[in-house]
């Protein structure tokens, strides 16, 4: 046993105040099994296995700094992915693609030249109608002015 017991009490005297407890040789297999039996009991105190009020204090302050550091800092726009980048582009012509038949297929058809259109564009003429589909047509056609005129009796 101990011889010692004064040395023992200020161990485990240390141990209940949360103070480290100095370290001394222990003379023989008892004193070890007191000094565990101490740190045993105060492993059992309501409250042992929170932390302390200065490793929260210090926590709470490293905390604040590093979040005060990487706040202060302006972050950078995130780049879009090579992926991302060709995706839309492919949607975008696509799109484009998509919109030009539709607007294809929603135009009116030209309807034929009444006699009031005229029959010149860009100082070319254009054709209108064959020959051989006019009505009672003949191989003579007559102009007046800037009129041509089907003359089926010649």
């Amino acid at each position: 046993m101990n011889d010692d017991p004064e040395q023992l009490d200020r161990h485990v005297e240390d141990l209940l105040h949360d103070r480290k407890p100095e370290r001394t040789p222990l003379s023989d297999e008892d004193a070890l099994r007191a000094r565990q039996t101490a740190a045993m009991l105060r492993a059992a105190k309501p409250g042992a296995g929170l932390p302390s009020k200065e490793f929260v204090e210090r926590m709470q302050a490293s905390i604040g700094g590093w979040v005060g550091e990487h706040s202060a800092q302006p972050q950078p726009a995130p780049r879009p992915s090579r992926r991302s980048l060709l995706l839309t582009g492919a949607a975008g012509i696509a799109a484009g693609v998509a919109a030009a038949v539709g607007v294809g297929r929603l135009m009116p058809k030209a309807a034929a030249p009444s006699l009031n259109q005229a029959l010149v564009e860009n100082g070319a003429w254009k054709p209108v109608k064959a020959l051989a589909d006019l009505p009672g047509h003949s191989d003579r056609l007559s102009f007046r002015g800037d009129r041509g005129i089907s003359n089926p009796t010649g």
